[in-house]
């Protein structure tokens, strides 16, 4: 059976081509009611039946992963808890974006000026079908709802420079 290197929960997994998935982020128990995030993505390879840990600076829970073109996977937002509640002293909201791209590169791209987590992610308005934006085109995401700092945030679009 394929097991991944970390235990994790509350993380992300995306589909690749090639029967590949991306694990991100996510959280790991620690003593009492405390949590630990992991600050590294996995590539499961189905077919070959390998999992490649992946050092990165990404560490998050509840964030959005979002699959640009093939190849690349696109992760936004997130907290440092799992916990249901709103942004507070015990824990935050992260405006962050990192790129992910087959087969091992992850790059921190700009932030967002809303923090946010627990939302979702589109891919605006693309039609089934329709080919993925080349490299260096704007992409415009559609995020979609979440919490941000003290409060519920409504939808918002973003338009990403994709190196």
């Amino acid at each position: 059976s394929l097991r991944l290197g970390e235990p994790r929960y509350a993380h992300s997994a995306t589909a690749l081509p090639g029967g590949k998935v991306l694990i991100a982020g996510g959280a790991y128990p620690l003593a009492g009611d405390k949590e630990g995030l992991r600050r590294s993505l996995e590539l499961v390879d189905l077919a070959a039946g390998t999992v490649t840990r992946l050092d990165s600076g990404f560490a998050a829970v509840q964030h959005s992963a979002t699959r640009v073109g093939d190849e690349r996977v696109l992760l936004i937002g997130g907290s440092d808890s799992t916990a249901p509640e709103l942004p507070s002293a015990r824990h935050a909201a992260f405006g962050q974006t990192w790129l992910f791209e087959l087969p091992d590169k992850v790059e921190r791209l700009v932030d967002l000026p809303e923090p946010r987590y627990g939302h979702i992610v589109v891919d605006e308005l693309r039609k089934i079908g329709a080919a993925p934006p080349a490299p260096g085109a704007p992409t415009k995401m559609v995020v979609i709802g979440g919490y941000g700092p003290e409060k519920t945030l409504a939808p918002h679009l973003y338009e990403l420079q994709l190196p």
